[in-house]
C-alpha cells in the first residue's frame, strides 16, 4: 500500500461558510477537515474529467 503524504494549508471562508461545514460534518459524523477535502478531491476529478490530467511537480518542489 503506497503510503500518503499529507500536507496542511490555511483558508480563509466566511464564517457563515464555517458554520454550514461545520453542521454537514455533523450531520456526516466526521471533520470538517474530511468535508473539504472530500470537496477538494471532487473539483479535481470534475477538472480531469473535462480537461484531463494535471501533471505533479517533481518531488523536491512539493
Amino acid at each position: 500500500m503506497k503510503k500518503i503524504t499529507m500536507s496542511s494549508f490555511s483558508i480563509r471562508v466566511p464564517e457563515e461558510t464555517h458554520a454550514q461545514l461545520r453542521i454537514i460534518a455533523a450531520f456526516r459524523n466526521t471533520s470538517v477537515n474530511t468535508v473539504i477535502n472530500e470537496a477538494l478531491t471532487e473539483a479535481i476529478n470534475q477538472w480531469v474529467q473535462k480537461y484531463g490530467p494535471l501533471p505533479l511537480p517533481p518531488e523536491e518542489f512539493r
